[in-house]
């Protein structure tokens, strides 16, 4: 099965769009997305409890998806592990991500219960 990057990408209207191309981009040019790549709902109300902010449904949605997918979440940087989100309070920031020498972390801002 082939997967037309160039056309997947021209197609992304909606968050739904865009976990459709993770599934095509995935089964076509890596491992398929699997239910063992989730991350349980149970183990993000764990992960908001403990930073004490409530995730975006963007961000749960993209770990239930693709968390524990290495080909997805590891090759040119890190997706962290829930246990390794840093949320900074003072800019309500949560850092969910790094480049491949840490050099730079992806961020978005949230909002405290």
């Amino acid at each position: 099965m082939s997967f037309d990057i160039v056309a997947g990408l021209r197609d992304l209207d909606t968050c739904e769009d865009v976990w459709d191309f993770h599934y095509g981009f995935a089964a076509g040019w890596a491992e398929p997305i699997r239910e063992s790549n989730d991350v349980s709902d149970a183990e993000l109300d764990a992960a908001e409890e403990e930073l004490g902010v409530r995730l975006p449904d963007v961000v749960r949605q993209g770990y239930q998806l693709i968390g524990r997918h290495p080909d997805l979440t590891s090759r040119n940087g890190d997706l962290y592990e829930l246990e390794d989100l840093e949320y900074y309070p003072a800019d309500g920031m949560l850092a969910f991500r790094c480049t491949h020498q840490a050099t730079a972390e992806f961020m978005v801002r949230l909002r405290p219960w």
